[in-house]
C-alpha cells in the first residue's frame, strides 16, 4: 500500500471518493460543510489530505489542518474502503501528518465515539455538544 499527500492532481479523485463513502447522514458528521467537495478539493491543492492507493486505486483519504500554534494537527475527515477497514491502515495515514499530535471532534450522541475510543484515541474535552478526541503520535 502507498501512502503519500494528496496536491492538485488528485483533487476530483479525493473529492468523487470522499462523495462515496461519506454519507451525509451517518451520526459521526459533526459539520456538513466538511462534505463540501470543494473543500476536499482545496484541500488537496493546500497538501492537506494523506491518501492510500493499492495498486494506482484511491482506497482511503483523510483530511487534515495543521496548526500554526502547537506541532499538531485536526482531523476534518476521513474514508476507507470497506475491506481495508481494521487493518491500521488509519493509524499509519495519520502518522504520515508528521506531528505530535491529532485532535477530532464527534458528537457526543455519534456511534463513531467508540471507533474513536477502539482505535487509541483520547477524549480530552467535552465542549458545546462534542467530545475532543486526541491521538498522540
Amino acid at each position: 500500500m502507498e501512502l503519500h499527500l494528496a496536491d492538485y492532481r488528485c483533487a476530483e479523485v479525493v473529492a468523487r471518493f470522499f462523495a462515496k463513502h461519506i454519507q451525509a447522514s451517518h451520526d459521526g458528521i459533526s459539520n456538513l460543510e466538511f462534505l463540501c467537495p470543494d473543500g476536499a478539493k482545496a484541500a488537496c491543492r493546500r497538501q492537506q489530505v494523506i491518501i492510500a492507493a493499492e495498486e494506482s486505486k484511491l482506497v482511503g483519504a483523510l483530511r487534515f489542518y495543521r496548526r500554526k500554534t502547537s506541532n499538531s494537527a485536526s482531523l476534518y475527515q476521513f474514508a476507507l474502503n470497506e475491506r481495508f477497514r481494521g487493518s491500521g491502515v488509519i493509524a499509519q495515514m495519520l502518522r504520515k501528518i508528521d506531528v505530535e499530535y491529532i485532535e477530532a471532534n464527534c458528537s457526543i450522541m455519534s456511534t463513531f465515539n467508540a471507533y474513536y475510543e477502539k482505535t487509541g484515541w483520547q477524549c480530552v474535552q467535552q465542549s458545546r455538544g462534542l467530545y475532543i478526541w486526541k491521538y498522540q503520535l
